[in-house]
């Protein structure tokens, strides 16, 4: 092989990655990373050691949704944003059978399953790494996960946003509850549906715009341009 797609459970990842590096294969691999910052940090200075290309697949940054809510920011449509509610609320039945059964036992399932794709996009979108967290994670008493199944986190990001998020897998409704609403100067942007459903809202006015969006396969379009970036990087990174 040439590249190595590393979709194993997350447990052993570093035993897993040497492997791929002891027979000098680029990766890109699953969410993930790691179970811990200890564990990641080694990876990635093992991979880089090694002068291998390491990637973690987070798709949801080639969505549609998400470009078009980058190009809102940039264009300064409702300008420039001061601060953010991120809100996902959901019921997740681990016991399904299309589903990795991993997640009922590892620390933190909701943290490195989920929450670690909205924190991904909130330091994409904004552009800006995190200058300061508070966070709590807990478990409630009806949850069918071992470990801490809800995430709370107040960031602020160097470039002076501010974001409270409150992310969860085992809310008592069972319809997804979405909200990513992003305050601006002479508006506000809302993204109400966790892949759709896009819209800005124009100051002193009730009339919320709808953003159009491509339609697409989801899970195949995200993916398919999650491997062409990988391959890019490849190509890029043969040149230095």
């Amino acid at each position: 092989p040439e590249v190595i797609l590393l979709s194993t459970p997350p447990f052993e990842r570093i035993r897993d990655i040497k492997i791929c590096a002891t027979n000098k294969l680029p990766v890109l691999v699953e969410k993930p990373l790691a179970t811990n910052m200890r564990e990641a940090r080694r990876i990635v200075n093992y991979m880089f050691n090694k002068n291998l290309l390491l990637m973690v697949g987070l798709n949801f940054r080639y969505l549609p949704v998400t470009q078009k809510y980058i190009k809102l920011i940039k264009d300064e449509t409702v300008g420039k944003p001061s601060y953010a509610k991120f809100v996902y609320e959901r019921w997740r039945d681990g016991k399904l059978n299309y589903l990795n059964k991993y997640p009922l036992r590892m620390d933190h399932p909701m943290l490195w399953e989920q929450s670690i794709h909205h924190f991904d996009l909130i330091r994409y979108i904004y552009k800006s790494d995190v200058k300061n967290v508070y966070a709590q994670t807990w478990n409630p008493k009806w949850s069918m996960y071992k470990h801490h199944t809800n995430v709370f986190a107040l960031f602020e990001l160097k470039n002076g946003m501010k974001i409270n998020y409150l992310g969860t897998w085992q809310g008592s409704y069972k319809k997804l509850n979405f909200e990513w609403r992003t305050e601006c100067e002479d508006g506000v942007i809302i993204q109400k549906e966790q892949f759709s459903d896009l819209n800005y809202n124009k100051k002193n006015s009730s009339r919320l715009i709808k953003v159009p969006l491509k339609k697409i396969t989801m899970w195949r379009y995200d993916s398919e341009l999650l491997l062409l970036d990988f391959i890019q990087s490849l190509k890029d990174s043969k040149k230095i």
